[in-house]
């Protein structure tokens, strides 16, 4: 297959507005040992990829379906000439909302593909339109379909090593836009199947981290931090209240079940989550 659905979190309760999606890189041309020099390429051609042929591929599938131009465009985000290398690349599928505008959701359809994930064994999963679920049988409620997709073991450190490495930086620099949906997916996975089996042991772990250091990268980061004695995915003290500001958003635009815990009960849980990754060996 030439993509793979790199996330998809076992959580039914809150809307999703991207869709991250990974590039088989053997269709690249490129295999799985590579230097920092051949990654940078790859990224690069991935970037193109998806900005010219995953992009047009995409609206005439739109066409083909029947909708018009008028109500649903593509769009690739620009590549930096300083960064040519981009990773994940960006398309947005616009279209025209027949609901109110809600500021916390926009109206058009986040897809990042990235060609650095790590390839490893996936798992078809069943893909449901909420439309599909609720209104069954419907001209405009779709059918279901099988996509690959990489194990949420992997979702789940991937989320929490994420969030370490953007509190490494000085705490005017966090982002907190958006962010604390990464909070909410880690609780609501730490105590599944998924959690145990990637935490049953250092070894799947480290690889985790391994992968992140020699296909990320990214600037200013020390990955001997992920160590589990030094793994720290809770916000710091300095950044609490503009990730509570935007947990509380999060909350009211795009959650539609009811039972989501309070702000200060989540890095509860999630603190005695750190505790658990600490004992890790």
């Amino acid at each position: 297959d030439l993509l793979w659905i790199r996330k998809i979190i076992t959580t039914r309760d809150k809307f999703s507005e991207d869709i991250d999606l990974s590039i088989d890189r053997e269709v690249l041309g490129f295999d799985e040992d590579l230097t920092k020099t051949a990654v940078k390429r790859l990224k690069k051609a991935a970037a193109e990829f998806t900005s010219t042929v995953l992009r047009d591929a995409i609206e005439k599938q739109l066409a083909v379906v029947g909708v018009s131009e008028e109500l649903v465009t593509v769009t690739a985000d620009p590549i930096s000439e300083t960064m040519p290398d981009t990773d994940p690349q960006v398309l947005r599928v616009n279209y025209k909302s027949l609901l109110d505008p809600v500021p916390y959701i926009a109206d058009y359809v986040k897809i990042e593909v990235s060609a650095r994930s790590l390839k490893e064994p996936g798992v078809n999963r069943p893909i449901t339109s909420l439309l599909g679920e609720y209104m069954p049988g419907l001209l405009w409620s779709g059918e279901q379909f099988n996509v690959p997709s990489v194990l949420p073991k992997r979702t789940f450190l991937e989320k929490v090593f994420l969030l370490h490495e953007e509190f490494l930086q000085p705490v005017e620099q966090i982002n907190y836009n958006r962010m604390s949906r990464h909070l909410y997916d880690i609780e609501r996975l730490m105590d599944t199947e998924h959690a145990t089996d990637a935490l049953s042991g250092v070894t799947y772990y480290e690889s985790i981290v391994l992968h992140r250091r020699n296909f990320i990268f990214k600037r200013g980061v020390d990955y001997d931090t992920h160590h589990p004695q030094t793994i720290s995915f809770v916000p710091p003290e300095g950044a609490l209240n503009n990730y509570k500001s935007d947990y509380a958003q999060m909350r009211e635009q795009m959650f539609y079940n009811q039972n989501v815990p309070e702000f200060e009960a989540l890095i509860d849980r999630l603190n005695d989550l750190k505790i658990r990754i600490i004992k890790l060996k």
